[in-house]
């Protein structure tokens, strides 16, 4: 009995990969596909482990997962993780990123060609002109992917050779925009140092020294003014010329008889 119950229940299990798809997340279907996938690898898979499947493929469609269990039948060799099911259901988390940076990127050239437009100053940004209603309000992803691309202007008077440069550009800056906000920016931004006045320690007095003894200068004589000689008489003149004469008379004889 033991030996029929078990083919029993393998057929049973593949039998449910019959049921057709339901439009919304049926959990019901998705655990005898997983069921039937286990059997395929000869996989034993407990009741926690399949519930952590079921619960991690929720991003999946139905027909995602019937083309993820059919492929893995035919191409793997092991039973596949759940990051494998993802691709096989060609939904990789690479190819997804880069799905929904495109499709950001059709967003903002259609948001830049309807609501960008220039003030009287020749500013650009958002503006509701003659319509009805304000502008949308753009992901602040996209909203910081525009500003690194050089903002508004740029994308507004860019020409259609500098459109695919563009792209490029801003697919790189939505796909690590992510990676961008995470970072921690506070040792980035230092504040200055608050200056607080300090209390100085006070020194101690520097004892008064006497003062310095008085430097005993010479003492200089003091010259008493010469007396100015009164002018000689007539009679003085006379005599000091005939003295004079005298010397002068003695001194040439004296060299005469040398």
């Amino acid at each position: 009995m033991q030996q029929q119950t078990e083919p029993n229940n393998v057929n049973n299990q593949i039998s449910m990969l019959r049921i057709e798809p339901q439009t919304s997340l049926n959990t019901d279907w998705r655990t005898a596909e997983f069921l039937a996938l286990a059997e395929a690898f000869r996989e034993s898979l407990t009741a926690e482990l399949l519930a952590i499947y079921v619960e991690a493929t929720a991003e999946l469609t139905d027909e995602q997962i019937k083309r993820a269990v059919t492929r893995a039948i035919r191409e793997r060799d092991f039973f596949p993780r759940v990051s494998e099911l993802y691709k096989l259901a060609g939904c990789s988390t690479e190819e997804q990123k880069d799905a929904e940076a495109h499709r950001a990127w059709d967003v903002l050239l259609d948001y830049v060609d309807t609501w960008i437009h220039p003030d009287p100053e020749g500013c650009y940004g958002p503006e509701q002109g003659c319509r009805s209603s304000p502008p949308p309000k753009l992901e602040q992803r996209i909203v910081d992917c525009a500003r690194r691309l050089g903002g508004w202007r740029r994308l507004k008077t860019a020409s259609e050779d500098d459109i695919p440069f563009l792209k490029k550009d801003f697919i790189e800056e939505f796909n690590r925009w992510e990676a961008v906000e995470r970072i921690d920016v506070s040792h980035m931004l230092k504040a200055h140092p608050k200056l607080q006045l300090a209390a100085k320690p006070m020194e101690p007095p520097t004892p008064m020294l006497p003062p310095p003894a008085p430097v005993a200068r010479p003492q200089v004589p003091i010259q008493q003014p010469k007396s100015v000689p009164e002018p000689l008489s007539p009679l003085q003149l006379r005599n000091r010329r005939e003295m004079l004469r005298e010397q002068a008379e003695g001194m040439k004889a004296k060299y005469a008889k040398q």
